[in-house]
């Protein structure tokens, strides 16, 4: 069973710090976990280091 149903891992830039090995996990259409490290399960993963320089995470 998948924790979220989309995981999106690659740098995350957020007001107070960047995470460089960054993830933003998505449940129910919404943000649920903006985290670093391990990325937990999910149903759809993107890894995205390297399909842009840098995303955010509002």
């Amino acid at each position: 069973m998948s924790d979220f149903e989309l995981v999106l891992s690659g740098t995350v830039v957020l007001p107070e710090r960047v995470l460089s090995n960054g993830h933003v996990c998505v449940r129910d259409g919404k943000v649920a976990l903006v985290a670093q490290g391990a990325a937990p399960a999910a149903r759809e993963r993107h890894d995205l280091k390297h399909t842009f320089p840098k995303w955010h995470a509002v």
